[in-house]
């Protein structure tokens, strides 16, 4: 009965789309509990439902039933039950879809649920923050028979994580690029019109109207989106972003690189055994492993944007050090067997009925493609480190010699043409010609500091 209505409603609004417009809030309402049903069927109807109902609504209308919607989302993606929280990433994609600025005021809440999907609780002690206290000792979950350990499953989280980060990362350069706008246009603003503030509790007199009996004229005036507290400003429109809070940037970097880093051992066995080539990765992995690649770029470059904002000398060498760690770590799963193949096996059953009608050759371009940009996402993960740091780019001059030859190599294989150059896209090229100005602009620099 539960699905037949879900079902029965998307024919309604399909034949009177204004009752959906007129009940919008009670719809919602009703219909979002049902992500944490029993019945994966009734779940899948609802997914339906909203996958028509979602592009009929303006971000705006649907604003005030966001908080709503990422309550129960928060439910399912922590449920008891592996195959309600491995549904709830179909509902979480259709909100990054439409709503992506919604999603942003719940970043630290979806966070910490995509780290729970992934991971598990141990109990090896806690350490204190600003006087809270935060459990350490998260390992990655394996379960054979659970549904959120496959390789799929997790490849499907490491892309709704990515997503999610990308639509913060988007947040965050909407709002820096807004912050310069106005300080560009503050002076015209106080030169045109007046501004207004207003403090709780104290009474603000505004002149509206100009001094004149026959003909009124309205005076120009800005209300500015801040209210004061006190001695505090608090902007009205600020929205929590985990990438943009240096602390929590932190902590989330501290709790998610580790889980990375076993993933990416689990799909990279030949860092554990020596019966398998250096280097041959199966294809099944390839995906997995890049999606942990492009989540090291962005929350590397939140680290680096909000690293530049520290005023405190001891903040920032904390930091350095922070990021030091972190790229030894990076360096010896990355490096170790840098660069990566593919191992050209015969497809299965599966696999053909999934690719139908390609052939082989066609498969193995699109794998050879994959792992070419698997590549180039290392190489920009890694020289993100070493660009900026003389000091590092000496000490860890072997991985630096890797990624250098990997971008001469793959250039002149580029130059040289034929079928071995049809795997370069545009996008490859253009990455690796952005690498090696980067490499040769840190020799540059090198040599005038050693002159």
């Amino acid at each position: 009965m539960r699905k037949e209505a879900l079902v029965g409603l998307k024919d309604l609004f399909q034949l009177h789309e204004n009752i959906l417009e007129e009940n919008l809030g009670i719809i919602i309402k009703r219909v979002a509990e049902k992500m944490t049903d029993s019945d994966p069927s009734v779940r899948q109807s609802l997914l339906l439902l909203f996958c028509f109902i979602f592009p009929l609504v303006p971000q705006e209308r649907m604003a005030p039933f966001s908080p709503l919607i990422m309550a129960h989302l928060s439910c399912a993606m922590t449920h008891i039950y592996d195959d309600i929280q491995h549904d709830s990433l179909g509902f979480l994609e259709l909100c990054l879809q439409y709503f992506p600025n919604l999603m942003v005021t719940s970043s630290s809440q979806l966070i910490q649920n995509f780290v729970g999907m992934i991971s598990y609780q141990s109990t090896s002690g806690t350490k204190k923050t600003k006087g809270s206290q935060q459990n350490v000792g998260k390992g990655l979950s394996v379960n054979p028979k659970g549904k959120l350990s496959s390789l799929r499953s997790r490849l499907k989280i490491l892309q709704q994580l990515l997503a999610f980060l990308k639509a913060l990362e988007s947040s965050t350069n909407s709002c820096q690029a807004e912050s310069s706008l106005t300080s560009m246009n503050r002076v015209d603003v106080a030169s045109n019109k007046a501004m207004f503030h207003f403090q709780k509790h104290l009474p603000t007199q505004i002149q509206v109207l100009q001094h004149s009996v026959e003909e009124p004229i309205i005076l120009p005036f800005t209300l500015e989106n801040t209210v004061t507290f006190g001695m505090q400003s608090v902007n009205a429109g600020s929205e929590s972003n985990i990438l943009t809070d240096g602390q929590q940037m932190k902590d989330f970097m501290e709790t998610i690189v580790p889980l990375l880093l076993e993933c990416w051992v689990e799909c990279n066995p030949a860092q554990m055994t020596t019966g398998l080539p250096d280097g041959v990765i199966s294809p099944s992995s390839i995906n997995v492993m890049l999606a942990i690649a492009e989540i090291f770029k962005v929350i590397f470059k939140a680290a680096e944007r909000n690293q530049t904002t520290h005023s405190n000398a001891l903040e920032q060498t904390k930091a350095d050090n922070f990021l030091c760690d972190i790229y030894k770590e990076l360096n010896h799963h990355f490096m170790s067997h840098f660069p990566f193949t593919a191992s050209h096996t015969p497809l299965l059953k599966k696999e053909k009925k999934k690719f139908r009608k390609s052939s082989q050759q066609d498969v193995g371009e699109k794998i050879s493609s994959s792992v070419l940009t698997l590549n180039l996402a290392i190489c920009e993960v890694m020289l993100q480190f070493v660009r900026n740091d003389v000091a590092l780019k000496k000490k860890c001059h072997a991985s630096v010699q890797k990624l250098e030859d990997f971008v001469i190599e793959s250039l002149q294989l580029k130059a040289k043409g034929g079928a071995s150059a049809q795997q370069f896209e545009t996008e490859h090229v253009e990455s690796l010609i952005k690498f090696a100005h980067q490499i040769l602009c840190g020799k540059q620099g090198s040599v005038f500091q050693m002159m």
